[in-house]
């Protein structure tokens, strides 16, 4: 819980700026601040909360600078998982990562209390302030250094991003054959479900995982007309197969 109620700004209007807005409008003083302009910073803010792009971050931390003089000095923390902190140490403020790690759309409701923030700090007593802030919210909050961050990202677009492309790839291909995405609904279920509850290695399954040269090289002559997706479907086959020696 917070212990005492803190002026938050969360500077960025996106998908994940969004989110945190909500996540803690409960919880604290909650403003959206324009990252182009900022100017519904007040000077009175207690924690400052970067969430842009990660290609605009140096810049509106540089911009931001120009406004910590007119009040306090808040705790700047950025959200990015890629982003070193120390993007964050050119101002003279305490600074830190707040990084919630989950795919965000606007119109998508979450359930807050699930999702993990990975915590990073330049200092212990920042890192307490953020750690209370994200437990305010989430039950999974964790201590996480920029170069952990940065992995944890790239796990989290292979299960996530790449996951969710070759999802794209099935609806596409069905509707191109006349079928539709929603008879692959209890198929994704139970995958999503194994994987979660075991090692996704040890539930693997499929023509790859079984060396199936006959039923891969039908898929694979189907698929002649679309490169592309010929090639996809390849490079993935040959990875598994890789993984899971004869």
């Amino acid at each position: 819980m917070i212990t005492d109620e803190k002026n938050v700004a969360i500077i960025g209007r996106g998908n994940v700026g969004s989110h945190l807005a909500r996540a803690l409008s409960n919880k604290v003083n909650v403003t959206v601040v324009n990252p182009h302009t900022l100017t519904e910073l007040t000077g009175d803010e207690d924690i400052m909360l970067i969430s842009v792009s990660d290609a605009a971050l140096p810049d509106v931390a540089g911009n931001l600078a120009q406004h910590l003089d007119i009040g306090n000095k808040p705790i700047v923390a950025h959200t990015s998982g890629t982003t070193p902190i120390d993007v964050l140490s050119q101002l003279d403020v305490p600074y830190g990562v707040f990084y919630p790690m989950q795919t965000f759309s606007k119109d998508v409701e979450l359930n807050y209390a699930e999702i993990p923030v990975f915590i990073e700090a330049s200092d212990a007593g920042v890192a307490d302030v953020l750690t209370e802030l994200a437990s305010s919210f989430s039950d999974h909050v964790h201590y996480a250094d920029s170069d952990k961050r940065r992995k944890l990202h790239v796990g989290s677009v292979f299960a996530c991003n790449f996951a969710n492309h070759l999802w794209a790839l099935s609806e596409k291909w069905l509707k191109e054959n006349g079928l539709d995405f929603s008879m692959m609904h209890a198929l994704l279920r139970e995958t999503t479900r194994k994987a979660l509850s075991n090692s996704p290695a040890a539930v693997q399954t499929g023509p790859a995982r079984r060396h199936d040269a006959p039923t891969i090289r039908r898929h694979l002559n189907m698929m002649e007309g679309n490169p592309q997706l010929h090639d996809i479907y390849k490079m993935l086959t040959d990875s598994i197969e890789n993984s899971y020696p004869e």
